[in-house]
């Protein structure tokens, strides 16, 4: 089983390591990026992203993507 790699900033990092929440992720040349196990649900850091972008806030509202 692989892991979807969502690429975040270090602004995001620093803020989701403020949070408290476990943050997975990986590190390469490339930056940083918040590991999500295939096959499992959404884990708590991806989904502060989510809403620290503003994308889960829109569509929990139901406007879509």
């Amino acid at each position: 089983m692989g892991s979807k790699l969502i690429p975040i900033t270090e602004k995001e990092m620093a803020n989701l390591l403020r949070t408290g929440v476990t943050v997975t992720c990986a590190f390469g040349p490339g930056g940083a990026a918040l590991e999500w196990p295939e096959g499992e649900p959404m884990p708590d850091a991806v989904r502060q992203v989510g809403l620290m972008r503003g994308i889960l806030n829109r569509n929990m509202d139901g406007a879509g993507i």
